[in-house]
C-alpha cells in the first residue's frame, strides 16, 4: 500500500516531465505540480465540508476546483510556460476573488507570499519577475482595500474550519517548496562530492597512466637509438656485415612501440564517458568467433572446452575484448604440448560467474593483484610477448559493466580467472 502511494505521488510530481527539460526546469515542474495538487486537494475538502453543511456557495467551489485542476492539465500537455503563467497570474487573481467573497476572516493574504516566491523560482528573466511581483502586490493591496471598505457576501458563513483549511494549503505549499529545494540541494551536493572523488581518482589514474606510459616507451626508444647509433658508426667505418642484425633490433623496437601505443589508445578509450549499448550477447558464438581467430594465426595445439553458455545482457564489443584477452593469455603463458582452456559458468540470483581455467605456467600468489595493474609484466622472458595492458583492460571493462574479475593460481599449476557479470548490467563511468 505504502509503495503504491509513493509510486502514485512520484507519477503526480512528474506529470509533463521529459528528457528535453533542463535540470532547473525539472525542479520547477515538480514544484508547480505540487502546488497545483495541494490547491485541488484543499478545494476538494472545502467542497466536502460545504456539502455536509448545505451552504449556498457550493457552485463557486466547483468552479474553483475545475479552474485549479487546469494547471495539471497544461503540464500534462507539456505547455510548461502556459502552466507557470497560469499559476502566477490566474491563481493570485483567484485568491483575490476568494478574499473578496469570504472576507479577511479566512486570512488568505498569506498565500500571496507563495505566489511571489514561485515567481522568483519559475522565471529567470528580471522583467517578468518584476512585472508579476508588482501584479501580485497590486492584487494583495486591492483585497486588503476591499475587505476594509466593503462587506463580503459570504463572510457570515466563514468558520474556524475554513480558516484551518486555508492555513493548511498555505503551509503545504510553502513546505513543498522548502522540501523540494532542500532535497534537490542535498542530492546535488552528494553528486558533486561523488564527482569530486571520481575526478580525483581519474586525475591520479591519468598521472600514473602518463608516468607508466612514458617509462615503458623509453625501452623501445632506447633500443632504436642505440642500434641506429651503431649503424651510423659502422657506416662511417664502411662496415656493413652487422647492419641486418642492427636493423632487426630497430624493427623489434619499432614494433614494440607500435603495440604499446595501440594498447595505450585502446585502454584510454575505456575512460571516455560515452554511452554503452546493452544488448543480447550469445557467449557460445563469441567463443566460436575467438577460437576461429586464434586458429588462423597460432601454430600451437589448442583445445577450448566450454559448457553450454547462455545469452546474456551485456555489450558484444566489450565481452569480445575480455574473452579474447583471457583466452589469449591462457595460450601465450603456456608451455604445455596440448593447451587446454576450460570455460564454465554458474548463475546466482543476480550474477553470471564465468571461470576461465588453463593448464599454463600459473601465477604466484603474491602477484594475484599486481597482474591487473597496467604495464605489469611478470615475465622478462622474450618468448612471452606482450605489453602488460591486457588484464588491466579486462579489469577496467568488467568494472565498467558493474562486475568483478579475480584470479586463483599457483606457479606451475595453471590459472583460474573468475569473471562476475551482473545479470542486469549497470554501466559505470
Amino acid at each position: 500500500m505504502k509503495e503504491n502511494l509513493i509510486k502514485l505521488w512520484s507519477k503526480l510530481l512528474n506529470i509533463g516531465m521529459s528528457d528535453e527539460l533542463s535540470y532547473i526546469n525539472r525542479v520547477r515542474l515538480k514544484i508547480l505540480n505540487q502546488q497545483g495538487f495541494y490547491v485541488v486537494l484543499i478545494v476538494f475538502l472545502f467542497i466536502i465540508k460545504t456539502l455536509a453543511e448545505g451552504e449556498e456557495d457550493i457552485w463557486i467551489l466547483f468552479i474553483i476546483l475545475l479552474t485549479s485542476s487546469f494547471i495539471l492539465v497544461l503540464n500534462y500537455w507539456k505547455k510548461h510556460l502556459a502552466a507557470k503563467l497560469y499559476w502566477t497570474v490566474f491563481y493570485p487573481s483567484l485568491m483575490m476573488g476568494v478574499i473578496v467573497l469570504y472576507g479577511e476572516a479566512i486570512h488568505g493574504e498569506a498565500t500571496f507570499f507563495i505566489f511571489m516566491v514561485t515567481v522568483l523560482i519559475f522565471f529567470s528573466e528580471n522583467w517578468i519577475r518584476t512585472f508579476l511581483i508588482i501584479f501580485t502586490i497590486a492584487l494583495f493591496l486591492f483585497s486588503i482595500y476591499y475587505t476594509n471598505n466593503y462587506e463580503s457576501p459570504f463572510a457570515e458563513i466563514t468558520d474556524e474550519i475554513d480558516k484551518v483549511l486555508f492555513f493548511s494549503v498555505t503551509v503545504l505549499c510553502i513546505s513543498a517548496i522548502i522540501v523540494t529545494f532542500s532535497g534537490e540541494l542535498l542530492r546535488h551536493i552528494k553528486e558533486l562530492e561523488s564527482n569530486n572523488i571520481d575526478l580525483s581518482n581519474a586525475y591520479k589514474e591519468i598521472e600514473r597512466f602518463a608516468y607508466i606510459s612514458s617509462h615503458n616507451l623509453k625501452t623501445p626508444i632506447r633500443t632504436i637509438r642505440s642500434f641506429t647509433d651503431l649503424m651510423a658508426r659502422d657506416l662511417n667505418r664502411k662496415k656493413t656485415e652487422n647492419l641486418p642484425e642492427y636493423l632487426d633490433f630497430v624493427k623489434q623496437g619499432a614494433e614494440q612501440m607500435q603495440f604499446l601505443i595501440i594498447d595505450i589508445l585502446e585502454y584510454s578509450k575505456l575512460n571516455q564517458d560515452k554511452g554503452i549499448q546493452i544488448e543480447a550477447v550469445n557467449l557460445n558464438k563469441t567463443i566460436d568467433f575467438i577460437q576461429m581467430q586464434i586458429q588462423s594465426f597460432s601454430e600451437k595445439s589448442i583445445e577450448i572446452k566450454t559448457d553450454k553458455l547462455p545469452t546474456i545482457q551485456s555489450n558484444q564489443t566489450l565481452i569480445n575484448s575480455i574473452f579474447q584477452n583471457l583466452i589469449e593469455n591462457g595460450i601465450k603463458y603456456n608451455d604445455s604440448k596440448q593447451i587446454l582452456i576450460t570455460i564454465s559458468i554458474r548463475t546466482t540470483e543476480d550474477t553470471h560467474i564465468l571461470t576461465f581455467e588453463d593448464n599454463g605456467i600459473g601465477i604466484a600468489k603474491e602477484y594475484h593483484e599486481k597482474i591487473f595493474n597496467m604495464f605489469e609484466r611478470l615475465h622478462s622472458n622474450p618468448k612471452y610477448e606482450g605489453t602488460g595492458i591486457g588484464l588491466a583492460m579486462c579489469k577496467k571493462i568488467v568494472e565498467k559493466l558493474g562486475g568483478k574479475i579475480s584470479v586463483d593460481s599457483e606457479e606451475g599449476k595453471g590459472a583460474k580467472f573468475y569473471l562476475e557479470l551482473p545479470i542486469e548490467p549497470k554501466v559505470m563511468f
